[in-house]
């Protein structure tokens, strides 16, 4: 578990920060901390987020995040010009305006979307 641990941060109130590298702290105190029953930090993550699953014929598979009150898919749709660009579009809960995706990757080919 200590191999596992990467770095220390801690946080003052002032929201001053400092970061301790593992090797700088004693296995007793590294184990004391992993072991504390630490919140896992979530900054980067949305409590409702949500997730759209792309699945293309040829088996090629991609997730997007998107925002949590994504509720249903309400029309896809390939633009043609030199390139050409999918474009789905998602009813939302909380918004007046639809979320917009593009898709580059061989939009024609796009077998199914899922929202998770």
């Amino acid at each position: 578990m200590v191999d596992d641990i990467q770095k220390v941060i801690v946080q003052f109130r002032d929201g001053c920060e400092i970061e301790i590298a593992p090797g700088n702290l004693s296995e007793s105190t590294l184990l004391e901390l992993a072991s504390s029953g630490f919140e896992l930090n979530t900054l980067n993550a949305e409590k409702d987020a949500r997730y759209i699953l792309l699945e293309w014929g040829d088996g090629w598979k991609e997730v997007l995040k998107a925002p949590g009150d994504v509720t249903k898919l309400i029309r896809y749709y390939v633009i043609s010009r030199p390139e050409d660009s999918g474009r789905i579009v998602f009813a939302r809960n909380d918004s007046d305006y639809p979320e917009l995706v593009e898709i580059y990757r061989k939009p024609k080919e796009l077998k199914r979307v899922t929202i998770i």
